[in-house]
């Protein structure tokens, strides 16, 4: 599945499987897929591009910002690469239904969702970013059962009650559209960072993290507590090269320095795991 084209039907057929999961960004009404992309009951149309994404913005993206650069999503991509997330990878993994329909909300370039993906062979797993640039790079990775979406959080264009399980990992949420996407049972997983993770990097960078307690409150405020887990690890920084990696996948470093990294010889990981139904 190298050829673009390829990725291209791969993301069509997911889209006519899935197609009455999708609603159109600007009018709400269902969508019905072809081999090219989406078209809504009232004619808005959506294309495929020729990577097999497709962007469900209601302004079609022409006035959003790109989001994150480019180097940011390179920098994220060899840390899962290397193995920086692979715990993190199977915490979320054991609680992903066997099939049916993930949405992986904020997914970036796509390395959590195609891990997940190849675990699970018969779920089909939507990423979901405002991020052109994020969403460009994911479908250069993906595999026969995900697709990649530029769409804004804040007004998913699915279908009420469609996804089986709904995936917020390290980015912001938007709980009350979550939850209107998802179909009774399902479970919503959040990672989120605690005060202590990616530390070293804090430390250099003079940032600390206090939000913890609220991002706990106001989960449980949207969603009945089903389990929730810390997990946290420390690895090593092999060289330079990692380092740089390292301190470069994280928006912590957004307006920093180019050539600034950090020192230590180990990196630590450090996110509690929240498991929720919806509620009501």
């Amino acid at each position: 599945m190298q050829a673009s084209k390829t990725k291209k039907e791969y993301a069509a057929r997911l889209l006519m499987q899935q197609q009455a999961a999708f609603a159109c960004p600007i009018c709400r009404q269902g969508m019905a897929a072809d081999a090219g992309g989406l078209t809504c009951l009232r004619g808005h149309r959506f294309d495929l591009s020729k990577a097999g994404t497709i962007c469900l913005l209601r302004d079609y993206g022409r006035h959003l910002a790109a989001g994150y650069d480019a180097q940011l999503f390179d920098s994220r991509r060899w840390v899962f690469a290397h193995g920086y997330f692979d715990a993190l990878i199977q915490a979320v993994m054991r609680w992903l239904p066997q099939d049916g329909l993930a949405l992986d909300l904020g997914c970036g370039e796509g390395s959590p969702a195609a891990a997940w993906a190849a675990g699970r062979p018969a779920l089909r797993i939507a990423g979901v970013d405002i991020s052109a640039t994020g969403i460009k790079k994911a479908a250069s990775a993906a595999r026969e059962n995900t697709c990649f979406i530029q769409g804004d959080l804040a007004a998913l264009p699915f279908a009420d009650g469609c996804a089986d399980a709904v995936l917020n990992i390290l980015s912001p949420a938007r709980y009350r559209e979550f939850a209107r996407v998802m179909k009774r049972g399902a479970l919503l997983i959040k990672a989120a960072p605690t005060p202590r993770h990616l530390r070293q990097i804090r430390r250099a960078l003079d940032k600390t993290y206090a939000d913890e307690a609220d991002v706990r409150a106001r989960f449980c405020q949207a969603f009945a507590l089903v389990d929730e887990t810390r997990l946290e690890y420390t690895l090593p920084v092999a060289d330079a090269e990692a380092a740089q990696h390292l301190m470069r996948m994280t928006p912590l470093a957004e307006n920093a320095p180019s050539e600034m990294t950090f020192s230590d010889k180990d990196i630590t990981f450090s996110m509690n795991i929240y498991i929720g139904r919806a509620v009501g």
